[in-house]
Protein backbone atom coordinates (compact mmCIF):
# COMPACT_ATOMS: atom_id res chain seq x y z
CA UNK A 1 0.00 0.00 0.00
CA UNK A 2 1.77 3.64 -0.77
CA UNK A 3 1.03 6.30 1.60
CA UNK A 4 0.24 9.65 -0.18
CA UNK A 5 1.45 12.67 2.32
CA UNK A 6 -1.09 15.48 2.58
CA UNK A 7 0.41 19.25 4.53
CA UNK A 8 -2.43 21.81 5.47
CA UNK A 9 -5.52 20.61 4.22
CA UNK A 10 -8.52 22.72 5.33
CA UNK A 11 -12.28 20.70 4.59
CA UNK A 12 -14.67 23.29 5.11
CA UNK A 13 -17.66 20.86 5.34
CA UNK A 14 -21.88 22.12 3.65
CA UNK A 15 -21.09 25.44 1.71
CA UNK A 16 -23.49 26.93 3.72
CA UNK A 17 -21.89 26.02 7.05
CA UNK A 18 -20.27 27.81 9.67
CA UNK A 19 -19.92 24.58 12.11
CA UNK A 20 -18.16 22.32 10.08
CA UNK A 21 -14.67 23.01 9.60
CA UNK A 22 -12.06 20.09 9.86
CA UNK A 23 -8.47 20.36 9.86
CA UNK A 24 -5.06 18.24 9.17
CA UNK A 25 -1.45 18.86 9.69
CA UNK A 26 1.08 16.12 8.22
CA UNK A 27 -0.60 12.56 7.99
CA UNK A 28 -0.46 9.88 5.83
CA UNK A 29 -3.67 9.31 3.53
CA UNK A 30 -4.66 5.95 2.12
CA UNK A 31 -4.57 6.18 -1.67
CA UNK A 32 -7.44 3.72 -1.91
CA UNK A 33 -9.79 6.43 0.08
CA UNK A 34 -9.77 4.91 3.50
CA UNK A 35 -8.46 8.11 5.26
CA UNK A 36 -5.75 7.99 7.80
CA UNK A 37 -3.39 5.01 7.79
CA UNK A 38 -2.29 3.35 11.04
CA UNK A 39 0.50 5.37 12.45
CA UNK A 40 0.73 8.07 9.21
CA UNK A 41 0.75 10.85 11.49
CA UNK A 42 -3.10 10.90 12.07
CA UNK A 43 -5.55 14.51 12.19
CA UNK A 44 -4.54 17.31 14.25
CA UNK A 45 -8.05 18.75 13.79
CA UNK A 46 -11.82 18.56 14.48
CA UNK A 47 -14.96 20.14 14.08
CA UNK A 48 -14.77 23.56 15.44
CA UNK A 49 -16.98 26.61 14.25
CA UNK A 50 -15.66 29.28 11.71
CA UNK A 51 -14.33 32.76 12.38
CA UNK A 52 -16.77 35.58 12.11
CA UNK A 53 -16.80 36.93 8.58
CA UNK A 54 -15.76 33.87 7.20
CA UNK A 55 -18.05 33.12 3.40
CA UNK A 56 -20.34 30.37 4.17
CA UNK A 57 -22.23 30.83 0.32
CA UNK A 58 -22.32 32.39 -2.80
CA UNK A 59 -22.69 36.43 -2.47
CA UNK A 60 -25.95 37.10 -4.88
CA UNK A 61 -27.77 40.63 -6.07
CA UNK A 62 -31.48 40.58 -6.44
CA UNK A 63 -34.41 43.05 -6.40
CA UNK A 64 -32.08 46.06 -5.48
CA UNK A 65 -30.18 44.60 -2.54
CA UNK A 66 -26.75 42.27 -2.31
CA UNK A 67 -26.14 39.64 -0.23
CA UNK A 68 -22.93 38.04 1.17
CA UNK A 69 -23.96 34.96 3.43
CA UNK A 70 -20.66 35.41 6.26
CA UNK A 71 -20.42 33.40 9.57
CA UNK A 72 -21.65 35.14 12.81
CA UNK A 73 -20.20 35.27 16.37
CA UNK A 74 -22.88 32.55 17.28
CA UNK A 75 -21.83 30.01 14.37
CA UNK A 76 -24.81 30.79 12.32
CA UNK A 77 -24.94 31.53 8.58
CA UNK A 78 -26.48 35.07 8.41
CA UNK A 79 -27.09 36.29 4.62
CA UNK A 80 -26.47 40.65 5.22
CA UNK A 81 -28.67 42.14 2.74
CA UNK A 82 -27.01 45.59 1.63
CA UNK A 83 -29.72 47.57 -0.35
CA UNK A 84 -29.04 49.33 -3.50
CA UNK A 85 -30.75 52.54 -2.74
CA UNK A 86 -33.18 52.23 -4.87
CA UNK A 87 -31.01 50.83 -8.45
CA UNK A 88 -31.33 47.36 -9.63
CA UNK A 89 -28.26 44.58 -9.48
CA UNK A 90 -25.13 44.89 -11.81
CA UNK A 91 -24.11 41.23 -11.40
CA UNK A 92 -23.33 40.47 -8.11
CA UNK A 93 -23.07 44.64 -7.35
CA UNK A 94 -25.21 47.11 -7.03
CA UNK A 95 -25.68 49.70 -9.91
CA UNK A 96 -24.58 53.18 -9.01
CA UNK A 97 -25.89 55.22 -12.01
CA UNK A 98 -29.34 54.92 -13.61
CA UNK A 99 -28.51 57.33 -16.83
CA UNK A 100 -31.43 58.71 -17.27
CA UNK A 101 -33.25 55.36 -17.51
CA UNK A 102 -35.63 54.52 -15.47
CA UNK A 103 -35.34 50.72 -16.02
CA UNK A 104 -32.25 50.39 -13.62
CA UNK A 105 -34.52 51.80 -10.85
CA UNK A 106 -36.42 48.80 -8.97
CA UNK A 107 -40.07 49.27 -9.48
CA UNK A 108 -40.83 51.44 -6.04
CA UNK A 109 -37.63 54.27 -7.65
CA UNK A 110 -37.55 56.24 -10.73
CA UNK A 111 -34.52 57.92 -12.52
CA UNK A 112 -33.50 61.97 -11.57
CA UNK A 113 -30.43 62.93 -12.87
CA UNK A 114 -28.49 59.84 -12.94
CA UNK A 115 -29.72 59.00 -9.40
CA UNK A 116 -32.90 56.30 -8.56
CA UNK A 117 -35.48 58.39 -6.12
CA UNK A 118 -38.42 57.06 -4.14
CA UNK A 119 -41.44 56.99 -6.19
CA UNK A 120 -43.52 60.45 -5.63
CA UNK A 121 -46.43 60.46 -2.89
CA UNK A 122 -50.21 60.40 -4.83
CA UNK A 123 -51.02 63.66 -5.30
CA UNK A 124 -47.76 64.41 -6.55
CA UNK A 125 -46.83 66.68 -9.47
CA UNK A 126 -45.81 64.21 -12.18
CA UNK A 127 -44.44 64.37 -16.25
CA UNK A 128 -44.14 60.61 -16.71
CA UNK A 129 -45.68 57.24 -15.65
CA UNK A 130 -42.38 56.10 -13.87
CA UNK A 131 -42.40 58.71 -11.19
CA UNK A 132 -45.52 57.23 -9.54
CA UNK A 133 -46.86 54.04 -7.33
CA UNK A 134 -48.43 51.93 -10.08
CA UNK A 135 -47.20 54.24 -12.89
CA UNK A 136 -50.39 56.32 -13.19
CA UNK A 137 -49.20 60.12 -14.05
CA UNK A 138 -52.44 61.39 -15.50
CA UNK A 139 -53.16 64.66 -15.95
CA UNK A 140 -49.65 65.96 -14.43
CA UNK A 141 -50.61 63.87 -11.51
CA UNK A 142 -49.68 60.83 -9.80
CA UNK A 143 -53.13 59.45 -9.37
CA UNK A 144 -54.61 56.30 -7.16
CA UNK A 145 -55.72 54.86 -10.97
CA UNK A 146 -55.82 55.71 -14.89
CA UNK A 147 -58.69 57.35 -14.57
CA UNK A 148 -60.28 55.58 -17.87
CA UNK A 149 -63.54 56.97 -18.33
CA UNK A 150 -64.22 59.48 -20.91
CA UNK A 151 -64.94 62.43 -18.68
CA UNK A 152 -62.83 61.49 -15.86
CA UNK A 153 -59.70 63.55 -14.72
CA UNK A 154 -57.26 62.69 -11.84
CA UNK A 155 -57.74 65.69 -9.01
CA UNK A 156 -55.26 67.44 -7.12
CA UNK A 157 -55.17 64.76 -4.26
CA UNK A 158 -54.75 61.77 -6.35
CA UNK A 159 -58.00 60.36 -7.24
CA UNK A 160 -60.04 60.10 -10.00
CA UNK A 161 -63.19 62.47 -10.14
CA UNK A 162 -65.65 63.46 -13.40
CA UNK A 163 -64.97 66.84 -15.68
CA UNK A 164 -66.61 69.41 -14.55
CA UNK A 165 -70.02 69.65 -16.55
CA UNK A 166 -69.40 72.10 -19.43
CA UNK A 167 -65.47 71.74 -19.97
CA UNK A 168 -64.83 71.64 -23.33
CA UNK A 169 -60.74 71.38 -22.90
CA UNK A 170 -61.02 67.55 -22.71
CA UNK A 171 -59.60 65.38 -25.38
CA UNK A 172 -62.11 62.58 -25.07
CA UNK A 173 -64.34 64.16 -25.96
CA UNK A 174 -65.09 64.37 -30.16
CA UNK A 175 -65.93 67.02 -32.06
CA UNK A 176 -68.17 69.87 -30.50
CA UNK A 177 -68.82 67.60 -27.39
CA UNK A 178 -67.94 68.56 -23.77
CA UNK A 179 -68.34 66.42 -20.73
CA UNK A 180 -71.69 66.72 -18.77
CA UNK A 181 -72.36 64.32 -15.86
CA UNK A 182 -69.46 61.79 -16.60
CA UNK A 183 -70.10 61.36 -20.17
CA UNK A 184 -69.51 63.62 -23.91
CA UNK A 185 -72.70 65.03 -24.73
CA UNK A 186 -73.86 67.98 -27.30
CA UNK A 187 -75.95 69.83 -24.80
CA UNK A 188 -75.38 69.52 -21.04
CA UNK A 189 -78.32 71.11 -19.28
Amino acid sequence: MKKTSVAGLLLVLGSASCQLVLGFEEHQLDPTGGGPTAGGGGATGGCKAAAPGTSCGEPSCSNGATFTPTCDDSGSCDDTKQSCDGHTCSGLDCGTDCMSDDALCVATHFCNAGSCVADLNQGAVCDRPEQCPGGNCVDGVCCSSPCGGECELCQADGVCGLVPNGTDDTPSCPGNQTCCNGSCQSNCP
